[in-house]
Order: structure tokens, then C-alpha cells, then sequence
């Protein structure tokens, strides 16, 4: 073989691997783009929960929807955040020795979830003596 082509085989065979290796590459990044938008949903969640907790314990007004920033649907038409389709649902339920609250997406034009993303049970405070 001539010195010419054997460059051009080491070429395309270079290109062959330079190629997957970037595609590796692109599938590592996908993968974690989707496992930081499930870890930042999921902080939202818990966060959301530990809202609806604190008002039901508390007494205050308990909100079916919130936002992705945490803040409550309020239903307030005057409300700048009403724009905007609520991201998360919140479901209370009692329960023998309290609550539990169920934090579910509602990921508008995405697949959204039959489970709960978070779930987060309540005990019933008792006084101390």
C-alpha cells in the first residue's frame, strides 16, 4: 500500500472514533440534564410540602396549586403569578395520627406523573405535660 493511503485510513479511522467518542459525550450530558431537572423538582416538592404541612398545622389557609418558585395559587385574579399555569398540585389527606400531604406534578405538555413526586406525612403534636 502507498504511504497516501494508509494516512487516509488512519484519517476516517480517526474521525470514526472522535465521532462516538462525541456522541458518549452527548448522551452523558442529556443524562444529566434530566437528572438535575428530577433533583430540582423533586427540591421544589419538598419544599411545597413542607409549606402545606406548616399550614395545616398552623391553621392557616391550605392551597390545592403551586408554583415552580413555591409561592401558592391563591386563586387571586390580581395575582402576578396567575399568568402563569400552576406547576405542582398538593393533596391533603388525614390520616389516624395526623396527615399526609402528596405533592404531584402538573408538567404541562409533558408526561405527568399517577405517583406523588414527594409524600410527606404529619404527626399530630401532642402537649407536653
Amino acid at each position: 500500500m502507498k504511504r497516501t493511503n494508509l494516512f487516509l485510513l488512519e484519517l476516517v479511522l480517526d474521525l470514526v472514533l472522535f465521532t462516538l467518542c462525541a456522541v458518549v459525550c452527548v448522551a452523558l450530558l442529556l443524562t444529566a440534564k434530566g437528572m438535575s431537572q428530577e433533583s430540582r423538582q423533586l427540591t421544589e416538592a419538598v419544599y411545597i410540602a413542607q409549606d402545606a404541612a406548616e399550614r395545616w398545622r398552623s391553621g392557616a389557609p391550605l392551597y390545592d396549586c403551586y408554583f415552580s418558585n413555591g409561592q401558592p395559587d391563591t386563586g387571586d385574579p390580581s395575582d402576578p403569578s396567575r399568568s402563569t399555569l400552576a406547576d405542582y398540585q398538593v393533596e391533603i389527606t388525614s390520616t389516624e395520627d395526623g396527615a399526609q400531604v402528596s405533592v404531584y406534578s402538573l408538567s404541562h405538555g409533558l408526561e405527568a406523573r399517577e405517583e406523588p413526586i414527594y409524600t410527606l406525612s404529619i404527626g399530630e403534636e401532642v402537649a407536653a405535660p
